[in-house]
């Protein structure tokens, strides 16, 4: 129920089904999945290490291709992101 609610979702605020249209919402989620590790992380430990868990995340390449190709990863660690 989860992915193809969020495709639908996409498809019907972008008026049209289009793939880089469902990637262009996925790198803003991805980028939005780093900053709530950023500030979780900042409340848990220090800004220190809350800018090395932002710019981990941000390099890990497996979660970087995730943007590229249409799964529903991008999507998990977002609601991951908003449970911490």
């Amino acid at each position: 129920m989860g992915y193809p609610l969020f495709l639908s979702l996409t498809s019907i605020l972008t008026t049209r089904v289009n793939v880089q249209h469902i990637r262009f919402v996925q790198v803003i989620i991805d980028v939005v999945v780093g900053i709530l590790l950023w500030k979780s992380s900042k409340n848990i430990f220090s800004k220190k290490v809350a800018d090395i868990a932002f710019t981990l995340y941000m390099l890990n390449p497996f979660t970087a291709s995730y943007v590229g190709i249409i799964l529903p990863e991008v999507l998990s660690c977002f609601i991951v992101g908003l449970l911490l």
